[in-house]
């Protein structure tokens, strides 16, 4: 199996839990979108003159209304074009995630739990091996040998991607 190959499924196993507390700001940000309402809109662009002697409080003029409405439309605009990003950038860490997930399913079971534990839950490779009861070479063998088949999967698997 390729070298190329095992690196990345390595960086892929190194980075999952960085990958699940992005997923879970994005969903967080595409749930609780920032937005400003109308009247904070509207207040923003209520401009005093430069003599502080500005308009009197609750009048706006046509010419700010028009501002502000066109600032909505802009804010809208690229709230929705925010939100187009987050979602798409979601969309990709999902389904590698869900792809890694799938592929450690497919080991055999020492191997996938080896990998869950030392991978997910960041369980070091000795405190493993003693749960296991083996060595840690035995344990690194094991650990070694499945991210092989992973990559092997990976390689077999975009053969066949677009």
């Amino acid at each position: 199996m390729s070298t190329e190959m095992s690196k990345y499924v390595l960086s892929l196993l190194e980075s999952y839990n960085e990958r699940e507390r992005k997923i879970a700001v994005l969903r967080y940000n595409l749930e609780h979108p920032t937005t400003v309402s109308r009247t904070e809109q509207i207040e923003a662009m209520n401009f005093r003159h430069g003599d502080s002697l500005g308009h009197s409080a609750g009048h706006i003029s046509n010419k700010t209304l028009y501002i502000a409405l066109n600032y909505e439309e802009q804010t809208e605009r690229m709230n929705a074009e925010s939100a187009h990003e987050i979602a798409k950038e979601l969309f990709a860490l999902e389904c590698e995630q869900r792809r890694l997930t799938y592929f450690i399913g497919l080991l055999d079971k020492r191997q996938a739990e080896v990998i869950r534990l030392v991978f997910v839950d960041g369980i070091p490779t000795k405190e493993v091996a003693a749960s296991f009861g083996l060595t840690y070479r035995t344990i690194d063998r094991i650990k070694r040998t499945a991210i092989e088949n992973l990559a092997e999967m990976y390689a077999y698997s975009d053969q066949f991607r677009v």
